[in-house]
């Protein structure tokens, strides 16, 4: 059998033992040798036992057991049993052996020294009584140790305020951990910008590393942290977490027109992309209640008031949509007017479409200072 000492082998491709029996030169197949003595030798066989192909990491020592049968019985203590190592890409090749023990057991270690593919054959030479038999079906892969590294923290902040991200390298597989002072580089994203920040930090002995920020700006960020191995036996690994960054909320509630008894409402408290902004009798539902941020957006189930389609003109319609932090989703509510901040727009405020009633979708018009235009959120 083939272990590496707190390692876990990949897969089984054969099951988990296999014979070899020594047959005469016109049946001999792969991972088989026949004897070239004459007919009235005794037969031999290897029980060599398995998996057969595997995936270890450099340094692991394996162990090639399995048992030498002499004429269908085990074979005596003292017989040979010789292991050829072939590196599969080099071709070079190592040869050792070992002897069955009084139950016709053997067993043989070997230390991988480097990555690659190796292919071993294991025979009994046989005598002058005795065929010879050999096994070829052994096949071991090593490969870099692996490693993971996770990035934690809060998936929601708010502008201006610290955050603190923990994150944890180990390794994959049982092996030594990377060491500890590994360097970690974190990069933080914000979705819709091109401009990056960079982080670094080093693990402790545990694998463990923290990294601290204060974004200023709402928005949706992305801290993607990147452990970068200079070893050629341990793998790189990275990982990322998400962070919405909202301004400091300013007012949760209802947002009415009091004058006329309405008050904005998502049509079907939907939460997705598209959703209506209307007007409804006000009924302290769900569907009413919206958020206000020093960030200059109005919220409802976690997504923004908008503009559709960036839209500055007359008659653009307002729905809910992903927060961006783009222009068409910049508000702020002064003076009983709930004003589009859009820099390409002058003068608009959210506007109940003609005065309507239950149902009706709003959208941005010229401050002309009606009663379907004064909003209050107190």
């Amino acid at each position: 059998m083939l272990r590496a000492r707190g390692l876990l082998f990949s897969s089984v491709l054969l099951g988990l033992s296999c014979v070899a029996v020594a047959v005469p030169a016109a049946a001999a197949h792969a991972g088989t040798t026949a004897g070239s003595a004459p007919a009235d030798l005794t037969s031999s066989s290897l029980d060599v036992q398995g998996p057969y192909l595997s995936t270890v990491v450099v340094g692991a020592t394996d162990e090639i057991t399995g048992s030498l049968y002499i004429g269908g019985s085990p074979a005596p203590a003292g017989m040979p049993i010789d292991v050829a190592r072939t590196d599969v890409n080099t071709k070079d090749v190592v040869q050792f052996s070992t002897t069955t023990d009084g139950l016709g057991d053997f067993q043989s270690s070997d230390t991988l020294p480097a990555l690659g593919s190796y292919k071993y054959v294991i025979s009994y030479p046989g005598n002058a009584t005795t065929e010879s038999a050999s096994f070829s079906y052994y096949q071991v892969i090593v490969a870099p140790q692996q490693t993971t590294l996770g990035l934690g923290g809060p998936n929601i902040d708010i502008a201006g305020q610290p955050i603190t991200l923990d994150g944890v390298l180990q390794p994959t597989g049982g092996l030594d951990d990377p060491p500890a002072g590994s360097v970690i580089t974190v990069t933080r994203t914000m979705r819709g910008s091109a401009s990056t920040k960079v982080f670094t930090a080093t693990t402790d002995a545990d694998g463990d590393f923290t990294v601290k920020d204060t974004p200023t700006t709402p928005g949706d960020y992305t801290y993607s942290a990147l452990y970068t191995s200079n070893n050629p036996y341990i793998a790189s690994s990275g990982g990322d977490l998400g962070v919405t960054v909202n301004g400091a909320l300013t007012y949760n509630g209802t947002i009415r027109l009091p004058k006329m008894g309405l008050c904005l409402d998502d049509r079907n408290d939907s939460s997705r992309n598209g959703a209506i902004v209307q007007v409804w009798t006000c009924n302290g539902e769900e569907n009413q209640q919206w958020q206000v941020y020093n960030d200059g957006t109005i919220r409802h189930g976690g997504l923004c008031l908008d503009a559709t389609g960036h839209g500055t003109t007359n008659g653009t319609k307002v729905q809910l949509w992903a927060c961006t932090g783009a222009a068409n989703q910049q508000w702020d509510t002064k003076d009983f007017r709930i004003h589009y901040d859009n820099p390409a727009a002058t003068g608009k405020v959210l506007d109940d479409t003609g005065s309507g009633g239950n149902g009706t979708q709003q959208e941005i018009w010229n401050n002309l200072g009606g009663k379907n235009q004064y909003w209050t959120t107190s």
